[in-house]
């Protein structure tokens, strides 16, 4: 259907019934439609005791253009080292919506304290590119677990004075290389289940 937002664009915290009408505190509560936002659908309610129609919005949340998941999707972006202009260049290709530098500028101001790693972004830029912050990898154990870790903030860690006698931390000597393969189960359960990768057990251990 032309114009339609994709299910994605729908807030899941105004989905969820709320326990109690925010105006008088009733519990009798239904679902009243949903309002079409510029960017997203929220879930409307109506309160069958004093009759008015209400969306299950926290208090910071309303009143904004952006939906959260764009703002957190721009703080991340951002403290992975990207330019404010590569921050809203992915924004636009990821999210389908153009948001200026002006506007992530505001944004990351007013959640500061989710971007503490401001004061950082210089030598972590120096030490790793925005596209290799981030190292993952897959541990395989009936079921695939992924884990991911920050490697400026690992690495200024270790290298840090009161860190120091961390800093062999997350090397692995050659001479105690050790590998082993750790099958998933062959019943079919799982989509990836007869798969029998190569992983390095030393490293996880460590």
């Amino acid at each position: 259907m032309p114009g339609r937002i994709p299910r994605s664009a729908r807030v899941p915290h105004t989905e969820k019934r709320p326990e109690r009408c925010p105006h008088c505190g009733s519990a009798a509560i239904s679902r009243k439609g949903t309002r079409r936002k510029k960017i997203e659908i929220v879930q409307l309610w109506r309160c069958a005791s004093c009759k008015r129609v209400f969306t299950p919005t926290p208090a910071p949340l309303r009143n904004k253009t952006y939906p959260l998941r764009i703002v957190l999707d721009a703080i991340t972006l951002y403290n992975l080292g990207y330019t404010m202009q590569a921050t809203a260049d992915k924004i636009q290709s990821r999210q389908g919506y153009r948001a200026g530098r002006s506007t992530i500028a505001a944004g990351l101001a007013q959640h500061r304290s989710l971007t503490t790693y401001t004061r950082l972004r210089v030598e972590g830029r120096r030490l790793f590119p925005p596209t290799q912050a981030i190292r993952s990898i897959k541990l395989y154990h009936r079921q695939i677990y992924k884990y991911a870790y920050h490697r400026p903030k690992l690495a200024m860690l270790r290298e840090s004075r009161e860190h120091r006698r961390f800093a062999s931390v997350g090397t692995r000597p050659k001479s105690r290389r050790s590998t082993a393969t750790i099958g998933l189960p062959s019943d079919g359960a799982h989509p990836a289940a007869g798969a029998r990768p190569d992983f390095p057990v030393g490293r996880a251990l460590r």
